[in-house]
């Protein structure tokens, strides 16, 4: 029995659910729309937007590379974190510190000892460094969540229109 004949048991449905397709595009609009916003949430970093829009740049010298153990109940089956040693000038002092493990391995191989880099730097902790050119692509803010929220949107209008697609899993 479909929603149909449950509200008025004396007419027929002639139509399957979802027949004019418009809750199926609702669908895949609301789906895609929470995939878009699940994947900019868990790519968000806030060491890297904070660095991004308040720290400062400068020019850094690599002095070493190291590879950081991973801190984690998994560290046998993950990669270690890529990070380099560098050293740059800070309000006329000389400032060493670690990079964040925001390097590729691709990257990692190519950097040499004595090679200048650009970095983003905090200037109240002078610790927090990230090589510009390793920074992730994801510092998101609030306008990043407009396009999936409009999907959303306006999957959840098409799915107004056409709301037989929730129920087109009729057993019966």
């Amino acid at each position: 029995m479909n929603i149909a004949t449950t509200i008025n048991p004396d007419k027929k449905a002639n139509s399957k659910p979802g027949v004019n397709g418009l809750g199926f595009v609702g669908m895949f609009f609301v789906f895609i729309g929470v995939l878009l916003q699940f994947v900019m949430v868990m790519e968000y970093d806030p060491l890297a937007h904070h660095l991004k829009f308040e720290g400062q740049t400068s020019q850094a010298v690599v002095l070493k590379k190291v590879q950081l153990p991973v801190d984690s109940l998994f560290q046998e089956f993950l990669p270690p974190l890529y990070a380099i040693q560098l050293q740059y000038v800070f309000a006329g002092k000389q400032v060493r510190a670690t990079s964040a493990g925001y390097l590729s391995r691709w990257h990692w191989d190519r950097l040499q000892s004595g090679q200048p880099v650009e970095i983003y730097f905090d200037p109240r902790n002078t610790q927090d460094v990230i090589l510009k050119d390793g920074m992730p692509s994801v510092p998101r803010d609030w306008t990043h969540f407009i396009f999936p929220s409009v999907l959303l949107l306006l999957g959840a209008v098409l799915v107004i229109f056409d709301p037989a697609i929730l129920y087109s899993l009729d057993h019966e």
